[in-house]
């Protein structure tokens, strides 16, 4: 069923598209691990080894070794690097004997401001070239990374611009990143940075943004709370950098499908509310954030960033908007009229209307199809729906396959073949339909073999009877579609396993369906006249039936008729609401419907109607 709705929330985007260098990463032990899998353009060196306490030893003396691996890894990769402040080191502090969380006396300020320069110098002149960014100091307002008074940071942060841009003109200074901690928020904690004058000693606006417990979209108003600081100190126009980001630590969101999602909600809506840059935390960390690990590889949340990078990047984000049913939808240009919208609700799945001119659809897992008719069904994991395919450097083109294929391998082990048939079915909205899947032996295979599908449309599910053949011998598939089916064409891949041995084949399948829709949403009369409203058929597909028209929730006393009565293909009809001077007054929720003629298919869509 779908609904109408109307945009509670939106904002445009910046201008320019987004850059390859917007995605920034972690990787705690990068000199170790097999360099990040997914497409970034920066690399922020923190929980490395690089901290000041780790680099300077004691007053003067330097070890550089693991700072050099970390600068030419990233190099070597073609990385802009970010250099993070942090860790006074025990001889340097003012407070030697506190406990902190990287050592005695790490979260306190210098006890001189001198030693803080030459360590500032002696790393710009090091790395002069190379590193790109130099960050003030990490998490400020977090007290196991820092206990001094905010009169220090001011001064700590004029001690390290000073000393970096005097060997280093063209070096880029980030404020101090705060973030969400007992001490407040990182808006609160830069508006008393800034009052107190620390505004001249950085280029860029940074700071942290985790979701914890939160949904991804609380990045909207995080970053407008940042921005607004920035705004009415006098820094509006400066840049912001997330330079540490994502859910946070793991037991916040346990399930990978639920980390993938937020990935990509995460990171679209930062760059629509004009963040510049995301660094993600972190690549290998097995507690915060996680991509990769030494056993499974690369994580679904992984696999999202590969597939958001491939959306956006290169296109423009013209804006976002939040609609009255909670649904997101962010709109994306290319050069040569491209136009995208990338969608998501995040509570529930429903239909959303698109403009017809968007016939291809990708899921975030990287599957295309086509559809038509302007109708989409979303939940909460974003799909990008686009008018042609992309031409740009980021292009996601793909050609999908409407024929059966089926996959043998020549061996002389025992082994078998896999064919499905017909090659293609059409099934409507609620309605289902049925292939053949035969195995057929080769070398005296005699195993017994399970079958799964997969690529299936939201909505539309696959059974298989028997479950299993041993041998040979065919199942039935029973592909059954949900009345939210999405109509387009898909391509099903079926997989038949027999222990190590696996083979699949493809079919296509094409749903077909209708869309609903009625405006105006709202009408507003007074008792004994009458409210008209145009109900809206659009059979999708090549869909072709009579839907009969019905309308309930009308007032005591009001009648209501629809002219015509039914629609047979696409078209209109006009619903017409009479009220009786003895109707109540008040506002009404009227739910238009309509039924197919089999009887096995409806969409409905609701209007109010105010009686005054």
């Amino acid at each position: 069923m779908t609904s109408l709705s109307f945009a509670t929330t939106s904002f445009s985007g910046p201008t320019g598209a987004v850059p390859a260098d917007y995605y920034g990463m972690h990787e705690n032990g990068v000199t170790s691990n097999p360099w990040p899998a997914v497409s970034f353009g920066t690399f922020r060196m923190w929980d490395e080894g690089t901290r000041w306490s780790q680099i300077e030893t004691s007053s003067n003396y330097y070890n550089w070794s693991k700072a050099d691996k970390v600068v030419n890894l990233a190099l070597s990769n073609g990385k802009d690097i970010i250099y993070t402040f942090g860790g006074t080191p025990t001889w340097a502090s003012s407070q030697p004997t506190q406990p902190c969380v990287y050592g005695y006396g790490s979260c306190a300020a210098p006890k001189y401001m001198s030693d803080l320069s030459t360590f500032a110098k002696a790393l710009a002149t090091r790395y002069k070239g190379k590193i790109k960014y130099y960050e003030l100091w990490n998490e400020p307002n977090e007290l196991q990374f820092y206990t001094g008074t905010m009169s220090s940071m001011v001064a700590m942060s004029q001690a390290i611009h000073d000393a970096i841009k005097s060997v280093d003109p063209n070096a880029i200074i980030l404020s101090p990143c705060a973030t969400y901690s007992s001490q407040g928020s990182a808006s609160t904690w830069m508006a008393s940075y800034l009052s107190t004058g620390g505004g001249p000693y950085f280029d860029i606006a940074s700071y942290h943004a985790y979701a914890g417990s939160n949904a991804p979209e609380f990045i909207v108003n995080s970053v407008q709370g940042f921005r607004n600081a920035l705004t009415n100190a006098g820094y509006g126009s400066r840049k912001i950098f997330i330079t540490e980001g994502g859910w946070g630590e793991n037991k916040y969101l346990t399930s990978t499908d639920l980390q993938a999602n937020f990935v990509a909600r995460y990171l679209v809506l930062a760059w629509a509310k004009g963040v510049s840059k995301v660094a993600w935390y972190a690549y290998d960390n097995s507690s915060w954030g996680s991509f990769w690990n030494s056993t499974s590889g690369l994580l679904p949340p992984a696999y999202a960033h590969i597939q958001v990078y491939k959306w956006i990047t290169g296109a423009v984000v013209t804006g976002c908007a939040q609609d009255s049913n909670s649904t997101w939808s962010c709109s994306l240009t290319r050069p040569n009229g491209y136009a995208a919208q990338i969608l998501w609700n995040p509570s529930t799945r429903r239909g959303f209307n698109v403009p017809t001119s968007m016939v291809r659809q990708w899921t975030l897992g990287g599957t295309l199809s086509t559809f038509s008719g302007g109708y989409v069904t979303v939940g909460p994991k974003p799909i990008m729906v686009e008018n042609m395919a992309s031409t740009g450097s980021s292009s996601t083109t793909s050609t999908t396959t409407t024929t059966t294929t089926t996959t043998t391998t020549a061996t002389t082990s025992p082994d078998f073949s896999l064919a499905a048939t017909p090659a293609s079915r059409t099934i409507a909205q609620n309605a289902y339909s049925t292939y053949s899947v035969t195995v057929s032996p080769l070398n005296g295979f005699n195993g017994g073999v399970t079958f799964a599908a997969s690529g299936l449309p939201a909505g539309a599910t696959a059974t298989f009877n028997p479950t299993s053949i041993t041998g040979s011998g065919s199942t039935t598939m029973t592909l059954a579609c949900a009345g939210w089916t999405v109509p387009g064409n898909y391509t099903v891949t079926i997989t038949a396993t027999s222990g190590s041995i696996q083979h699949t084949t493809t079919v296509a399948l094409a749903v077909t369906g209708f869309s609903l829709s009625v405006s105006p949403t709202s009408q507003q009369v007074t008792r004994g006249s009458a409210a008209t409203y145009t109900a809206t058929v659009t059979d999708l597909n090549g869909y072709s039936a009579t839907e009969t028209m019905s309308v309930t929730g009308v007032p005591s006393g009001a009648t209501a008729t629809f002219s015509p009565s039914s629609i047979s293909g696409s078209g209109t009809s006009t619903l017409n609401v009479q009220t009786a001077t003895s109707t109540p007054t008040g506002t009404y929720t009227l739910t238009v419907k309509a039924t197919s003629s089999s009887g096995s298919l409806y969409h409905t869509s609701v209007v109010s109607l105010s009686v005054q």
